[in-house]
């Protein structure tokens, strides 16, 4: 690989400054530490579940790729190639229509503790940008070790330079992915967001619709099954309140749904590979106490 050439006219920008001790001051990149970056190449991958959801997940698209669907939170949206979006942790989402495709969606996690920095991209789809994409290259080189041995600080800085790149540059960037679906499933969802997560027979009734009238519209406009996404919520709410709130496990249980403190604990465990006990020692944030929403 050709390394890439200095350009002549950038260097003419680089006058003499007007004072030799006043530079960039006390600036500093987004922190970033503990990078995992993996890409899948056909769809049906997408529905293999990782214990990610206490990170941040930048989920790219590439230009060549598929469009595939992605639900985040109560909202379907279509993630087109060349479209991206920046998963918060504990943020509930899941994967639609996983037919057999070839695709080719990046997923770069890590950890910071420099969220504000990133709040302007929740819930949103963007469009790589020029400068993003580029940003996202050298990433990718740094990471696969193409040109030699992986170094992990590169990495880091690498990650740190796509995050400013993003920050800088795709603010306005965001694009209408929304997909559409009717009234009933729209009035459905709205009972989704209370303080307790609810049964599909309990949305069913009050929205006057049937339970299995309900579950067909579910899957036909979100792509998964309504059970399958009541699970990914109750999941999703427990173990955001282990990790960053003081309530106790037994109203954890009730807040997501739960009979009991037993039904709570074997479901969590077999989703998790650990007790909610457990699971709040691993990833407890220090000095949070986050009421549930």
């Amino acid at each position: 690989m050709d390394a890439p050439s200095i350009r002549a006219a950038a260097l003419r920008r680089m006058t003499a400054p007007a004072d030799y001790f006043v530079g960039t001051g006390q600036a500093r990149p987004i922190s970033v530490s503990n990078v995992v970056a993996f890409c899948r190449t056909r769809s049906r991958e997408l529905g293999d579940r990782r214990n990610l959801h206490h990170r941040f997940v930048l989920c790219v698209n590439l230009p060549d790729s598929e469009p595939i669907q992605l639900v985040l939170n109560t909202v379907a949206h279509r993630l087109p190639p060349g479209g991206y979006a920046l998963l918060f942790p504990h943020q509930l989402h899941a994967f639609a229509d996983l037919s057999d495709r070839e695709i080719e969606t990046l997923f770069i996690t890590f950890e910071t503790g420099d969220e504000n920095a990133l709040l302007h991209l929740h819930s949103r789809i963007f469009a790589l940008s020029p400068q993003v994409e580029s940003s996202l290259a050298a990433f990718v080189d740094a990471y696969s070790g193409m040109d030699g041995p992986r170094n992990e600080r590169l990495v880091v800085l690498a990650v740190q330079t796509l995050l400013e790149t993003i920050i800088m540059n795709d603010r306005d960037r965001g694009v209408e992915a929304i997909v559409a679906i009717p009234a009933p499933l729209k009035d459905a969802l709205s009972k989704l967001s209370g303080e307790r997560i609810p049964t599909a027979v309990s949305v069913a009734k009050e929205t006057g619709l049937s339970e299995a009238y309900l579950r067909r519209l579910f899957k036909r406009h979100m792509g998964i099954s309504l059970g399958r996404y009541l699970v990914e919520m109750r999941q999703n709410k427990a173990r955001s309140l282990l990790g960053a709130s003081d309530e106790s496990v037994s109203r954890i249980a009730e807040l997501c749904g739960f009979d009991s403190i037993y039904a709570f604990s074997r479901s969590f465990r077999a989703h998790n590979d650990c007790t909610p006990t457990r699971y709040r020692e691993r990833n407890r944030h220090p000095g949070s106490r986050a009421k549930p929403r």
